[in-house]
């Protein structure tokens, strides 16, 4: 496990570098299902409104955010930074050798999965759009044991391009870009039984000003 330490930069040479710019953070309660019994955990999603192709994944434990990033076909990091830090700095400088090529090894899969739009979804009198993730072929999906993400999405948040973790999703979208824009109000991941195993569910999402900054080893 690798710690850092952050630093705000007031002068930064940007050339030859990569800037990560970030201007919504999404908050969800993840519930889990096994055996009748129920866990669960908050995570943070950093996000661009207008570019989906990278998003920072956070977790807490112990006051140190856990964050995977992810630069689509580019690179990702797991890395490590005190939650008191990561609030206090609208930048955060890592170097480029905390990170490693990203290749998506899912991408073959667009031919296996695809993006359903299925019918709006009514919560407390709010209609909210609905899709869904799931194999082309339900007897493969049986014999395989996969599951399907279902989305369901806040339409007052259409600014928002859509927050996808899974490779196979992203590769998907890539491919097709047939899914409305949007935050989702809930996710749920339901497995090949039609279980419910997996349920993200939307907390809150404010503005903020954040970048990350990848800088050169040399």
């Amino acid at each position: 496990m690798r710690y850092l330490l952050f630093f705000l930069f007031f002068t930064i040479n940007i050339f030859s570098q990569n800037n990560y710019k970030f201007n919504y953070i999404s908050e969800y309660k993840v519930y889990f299902y096994k055996d009748e019994q129920i866990s669960f955990k908050k995570i943070l999603y950093l996000t661009n409104s207008n570019n989906n192709n990278y998003i920072a994944e956070i977790t807490e434990k112990d006051s140190i955010y856990k964050v995977r990033f992810l630069d689509y076909k580019k690179k990702y990091s797991v890395f490590f930074i005190s939650k008191n830090e990561f609030l206090k700095s609208k930048t955060i400088v890592i170097p480029n050798s905390y990170f490693k090529k990203d290749k998506n090894t899912f991408e073959f899969q667009v031919n296996n999965y695809a993006f359903y739009n299925l019918k709006d979804t009514l919560y407390n009198n709010t209609k909210y759009s609905h899709y869904k993730l799931s194999s082309k072929k339900q007897n493969r999906a049986l014999n395989k044991k996969i599951g399907t993400y279902h989305y369901i999405i806040d339409k007052k948040t259409g600014f928002h391009k859509p927050i996808l973790i899974h490779p196979t999703a992203i590769a998907e979208y890539r491919s097709k870009k047939n899914i409305p824009n949007g935050i989702y109000h809930e996710k749920i991941f339901i497995d090949f039984r039609g279980r419910k195993k997996e349920s993200w569910k939307h907390i809150r999402t404010k503005k903020l000003h954040k970048e990350i900054i990848i800088k050169p080893d040399h």
